[in-house]
């Protein structure tokens, strides 16, 4: 969740959901994926154990088919295979090397 204070820079909720905010702080708004934004004030929580609860947004993701098919990674490693005699360092002129 994402936590945007009042004239502060965003700050990121731990996995428990806690984070901390200063004092000077009046107003803060929540994003979080899959729940409404939601902007909270401070006075607000005075008389509360401090718990603030999200409503839930309703998302609908279209279905994604997904088909299997050749992996393009083995286009390139065939070509490479195929032409491995043309691109062989020791059939090219200008290599050379020194081995001890």
């Amino acid at each position: 969740m994402k936590v945007i204070p009042e004239g502060g820079s965003a700050k990121i909720a731990d996995l428990d959901g806690q984070f901390q905010i200063e004092n000077a702080v009046s107003s803060f708004k929540t994003k979080a994926f899959s729940f409404k934004d939601s902007m909270f004030y401070l006075a607000d929580f005075r008389e509360f154990d401090n718990t603030i609860y999200l409503k839930a947004s309703v998302l609908q993701i279209q279905e994604m088919t997904a088909q299997a098919g050749e992996n393009p990674a083995h286009r390139i490693i065939n070509l490479a295979i195929e032409n491995r005699k043309k691109n062989s360092p020791t059939e090219n002129d200008a290599f050379s090397y020194e081995s001890y």
